[in-house]
């Protein structure tokens, strides 16, 4: 009982207070109240419009230092096609390498709440090249901003990965979740292998 009685006292107070100072500013000129109004909406707009654009500002910025990030050994020397291609592959994770690479994309899966269950890979070698293509085939049931967040983060932190084939299937068109079947290709440099 005693709840009750003590919010509607803390409700009167507040009505009263808010009517003392209503009173108060009664002979506040209007252009005070216009530029108040002004200020409040400008500071609403700000919170609901602008601030999430600079999180995703913040969001793609990262997504670009990653890129950006892509190890390179050697410096490229002028115009020697030699060095730079020497420094293309040098950029590129070593076969050994596949684990880590494939535990990050299960990281990027899982930052995004897909589950990777289970999964086609296959190794690829082409004749007379230096580099390895690791097939990757997924299947994948989740919403589609999810997917694409999935890849999107996966391509960030996996430079040398490639999409081959996107495929979304859906039961039916309400429905929240669709079925996709993705085709990955994961490339590595085999340093045993001299061209």
């Amino acid at each position: 009982m005693d709840r009750p009685a003590f919010k509607i006292s803390s409700a009167w107070r507040w009505v009263s207070a808010w009517g003392r100072f209503v009173h108060a500013l009664g002979g506040v000129d209007p252009g005070v109240w216009i530029l108040a109004a002004a200020l409040f909406g400008c500071g609403a707009y700000y919170m609901w419009q602008v601030r999430p654009l600079e999180e995703q500002v913040v969001q793609v910025t990262r997504q670009a230092s990653a890129l950006n990030r892509v190890p390179v050994s050697r410096k490229l020397d002028g115009d020697d096609p030699a060095m730079q291609l020497a420094a293309f592959y040098d950029s590129f994770p070593r076969i050994g390498d596949s684990p880590n690479a494939m535990q990050t994309l299960y990281d990027a899966a899982q930052a995004e709440g897909l589950v990777l269950e289970r999964g086609d890979y296959r190794l690829v070698r082409e004749r007379g090249e230096r580099y390895v293509r690791y097939e990757i085939s997924l299947p994948v049931k989740a919403a589609y901003p999810q997917l694409r967040r999935f890849l999107s983060n996966a391509l960030a932190a996996l430079p040398t990965l490639a999409v081959d084939e996107v495929q979304f299937t859906r039961a039916q068109i309400a429905d929240a979740l669709v079925e996709c079947r993705l085709s990955l290709s994961l490339y590595l440099v085999d340093n045993d292998r001299v061209m």
